[in-house]
């Protein structure tokens, strides 16, 4: 996962990414989003080693639990900018579909742009193994949260006072894949989804359909294939 994640950062694609996003006008909203996102997992992890422990570094685990913690905080930063990233390249372009000139060369341009979109997307989540590593880790966190849930209930079985500590265990690690999928999935649905619910980028193109003029109606059907 660090692997990854250094490959990530060190990614001229990253780079160019990043300092348009801060060039942008959304550029502000993605410090501020990262500034709240970082407090929040810091205030997670403060309040979680409370609950969890009462004197640190007097067991190996407590050690390991705060090396973890660290990398999870460097790891998830990593995977925050690219979700924001990600999400802020999709209202881009929902903008512009929103209130199209109705020209056939608006169309192609944004069949061009959306390729190009979903390249740079898929090059800094698939093509660098983020992505991979990011689920494996989900994988280890669900058997992990399994193994700790198997322990509550032997523990619970002998009537242990601290049968709790394994479910809190496990809650943790479930709260961690639960955020970390919703995010991921929430990039998809900005683009792709077909829901009525969600302003997609899809959906709005589809909005236009029936007052598209004869002229651009096959770029704007290309464009809806390709989002599609």
């Amino acid at each position: 996962l660090l692997v990854t994640a250094r490959c990530v950062v060190y990614s001229a694609d990253f780079d160019i990414a990043l300092s348009a996003d801060l060039d942008s006008p959304r550029g502000r909203k993605t410090s501020a989003f990262m500034w709240r996102s970082i407090c929040l997992i810091c205030l997670k992890m403060a309040i979680f080693a409370f609950l969890d422990f009462h004197r640190f570094f007097e067991d190996m685990y407590s050690k390991l639990f705060v090396v973890r913690n660290l990398l999870i905080l460097t790891v998830g930063s990593v995977f925050l900018v690219l979700y924001k990233i990600s999400v802020n390249l999709t209202d881009r372009l929902h903008e512009l579909v929103t209130n199209p000139p109705m020209s056939a060369q608006f169309w192609l341009d944004m069949t061009h742009q959306y390729l190009a979109t979903a390249e740079l997307i898929d090059t800094l989540w698939r093509k660098t193994g983020f992505s991979t590593a990011v689920c494996v880790f989900f994988a280890f966190n669900m058997l992990n949260a399994a193994v700790f849930c198997a322990l509550g209930v032997a523990g619970a079985a002998y009537g242990h006072v601290s049968t709790w500590r394994p479910f809190f265990w496990a809650f943790n690690q479930l709260l961690v894949v639960l955020v970390g999928l919703y995010l991921m999935a929430n990039i998809h649905s900005t683009c792709s989804s077909k829901r009525n619910g969600k302003n997609s980028v899809l959906r709005q193109a589809r909005q236009h359909c029936g007052r598209v003029a004869p002229h651009c109606y096959r770029e704007h059907r290309m464009f809806l294939e390709w989002v599609e």
